[in-house]
């Protein structure tokens, strides 16, 4: 889930070898199959499940009473050990919303929230969404220049910040051409910023079991979130997420397994993260909603990972390929006990079959994967019922999809044949804030959302990704797969972790090359070797090999492809 986009960049995907694809011709009843699995316009859908007839606000603040009168733990800070209940987190939303629409805030207003994970966050958050107030999520490792530019997209009429990034967030307000209000998620000294804990206090006599959330007049219409692409292909785009459909998608998407055996009443849950995800947004809703009790901390580490599994006795964990890759050659994994890990939810990035198979086995527990994107929501996801290695999963409730050769324009009808996946769903956003050509853009004369992946389903149902087609190298007429070169270069002996990438080349178009963390001593010309052997001529390394202490990543994984290009660069130029 994880949790990052532009035409679905912000995905939460796995992926498979390309090797491990069976061709189309392997199924030789290849369309009979497909008729069983789509409608006659080449249509995969998942079930119909219900539909919302509540806002968000109205859908959660039902959740936190029920789980605040059975006494549960809603949410943990592990960096502090600091706990706090649903009857807590129930309280501060309330007593947030109320201060706010004292304020005069409420349906049509845009509170900003530019912080890592605090228990004042997700107070802030959920006291937003009681008010009906748009919430609008920033990425906690911006800059100055890229904050002011998301705000200037949403423009707030006030901000939830961290002290830490206060004179970052006071920079980039600097000759902002509105009047922004600033709430500090601690208390600081500064006359002209109002902290958290007086905000809450201002709403202290609100009665929680007696407050009404704000009336949303047309769910569907309403922006319940804001999140921003990752700005790939140009300035991040604000991504405007629609109440009812995100109420919708929650309601039905299969999220956090409540039916794990060897869990007793309470599930834990380990979130890393951060509210402007899509993933962090649905792990704190859906946690909301099914009674989970939320891990998090706001400076993650390897090692106090590790620590938190073991101490909080986490039970389910969303987590990036690239994280268990790392965990699985850590040092100090024997250390530690993992047995109350039940499940692994695995996206953000490319995991083998292989790979998914030897954390299973040496953790013991089950790894599922999922896909969507910051535009669609969650699309595809297994469960422990419906899983494969190497698997995305099957269709989410309430969505469908169909795949589209993007040679012909040609809708693939027969399993084991890429193409790029199309999607509607519940959770389709309502634009790009202020950007109604780049919206456009993402989808096809039909109205489909195209996501810019690329997949092939099974005869079961169950979809593997391929690639991101703007990531594919071409290397003369053929189309590399980094992920299926990156999935081979990873079960080296020496190598650590990988990244690949294509460098231009006037004779071929692009050259496959590779950024490797060894863990131990090894040349580039071996590597090289090692994948010329074993794939096809195009995905030989041509490009060269440069090596890294390590793969730039975001928070929760993601590879930070971006940099890596700045590091190719300044290599070139040497």
């Amino acid at each position: 889930m994880g949790l990052a986009c532009s035409c679905g960049d912000m995905r939460v995907v796995s992926a498979v070898s390309v090797a491990d694809r069976p061709p189309a011709e392997a199924e030789p009843e290849a369309a009979a199959v497909a008729d069983g699995l789509m409608d006659d316009d080449g249509v995969i859908r998942g079930a119909d499940g219900p539909e919302a007839d509540v806002s968000l606000g109205e859908f959660l603040l039902q959740h936190l009473r029920e789980h605040a009168a059975a006494q549960r733990v809603a949410q943990v800070d592990a960096s502090t050990g600091d706990v706090w209940s649903f009857q807590t987190l129930l309280s501060e939303a309330v007593q947030v919303a109320s201060a706010l629409a004292e304020d005069g805030l409420g349906p049509g207003d845009t509170i900003a929230f530019f912080s890592k994970n605090y228990h004042e966050l997700y107070g802030g958050v959920l006291g937003c969404v009681l008010a009906g107030i748009t919430v609008a999520t920033m990425v906690p490792t911006h800059g100055p220049a890229e904050l002011k530019h998301q705000l200037l997209l949403c423009m707030p009429k006030a901000i939830f910040v961290e002290a830490e990034l206060l004179p970052r967030t006071q920079e980039a307000l600097d000759g902002f051409p509105a009047d922004v209000r600033v709430f500090t998620l601690q208390t600081v000294a500064d006359d002209e910023v109002t902290s958290y804990a007086a905000l809450s206090e201002r709403g202290f006599d609100t009665d929680p079991d007696a407050y009404s959330p704000a009336e949303i007049p047309d769910r569907k219409s309403h922006v319940a979130f804001i999140l921003y692409s990752s700005g790939t292909t140009g300035l991040p785009k604000g991504v405007q997420i629609p109440n009812h459909g995100l109420t919708t998608m929650i309601m039905n998407v299969s999220g956090l397994p409540t039916d794990l055996e060897g869990v007793g009443d309470v599930l834990t849950v380990l979130v890393l993260a951060p509210i402007s995800w899509i993933s962090g947004v649905v792990l704190l809703l859906k946690a909301t909603q099914v009674g989970a009790r939320r891990v998090s901390m706001a400076n993650p580490v390897p090692k106090t990972v590790l620590s938190c599994l073991q101490t909080y006795k986490v039970n389910v964990w969303p987590t990036a390929p690239s994280v268990l890759l790392g965990l699985v050659h850590h040092p100090a994994r024997r250390l530690f006990n993992f047995s109350s890990i039940k499940c692994i939810l695995s996206g953000g990035g490319p995991l083998s079959a292989e790979l998914q198979e030897e954390v299973s086995r040496k953790l013991g527990c089950l790894v599922v994967q999922g896909y969507g994107s910051t535009e669609m929501g969650i699309l595809v996801t297994a469960s422990p019922g419906q899983n494969k290695p190497g698997s995305l999963g099957v269709i989410e409730d309430k969505v469908s999809v169909r795949l589209v050769d993007l040679d012909t324009n040609e809708v693939i009808r027969e399993p084991g044949r890429v193409g790029e996946m199309r999607a509607r769903g519940p959770c389709n956003m309502i634009g790009y804030i202020g950007n109604p050509e780049a919206t456009a853009e993402c989808y096809d004369e039909e109205g489909w959302f195209k996501t810019g992946d690329l997949v092939y389903f099974d005869s079961d149902g169950f979809f593997f990704y391929v690639d991101r087609l703007k990531e594919m190298i071409k290397y003369k007429s053929h189309q590399v797969a980094p992920t299926e070169v990156e999935a081979l270069l990873v079960t080296h002996p020496a190598v650590r972790d990988a990244c690949v990438m294509g460098i231009p080349n006037l004779m071929d178009g692009e050259h496959p090359m590779a950024f490797v963390v060894r863990s131990k001593k090894v040349e580039a010309q071996e590597l090289q070797d090692f994948v010329a052997q074993r794939l096809s001529e195009p995905k030989h390394l041509r490009g060269g090999i440069i090596f890294l202490d390590s793969i730039p990543r975001t928070v929760t994984g993601k590879t930070q492809r971006a940099a890596l290009k700045k590091i190719l660069a300044e290599r070139r130029e040497e």
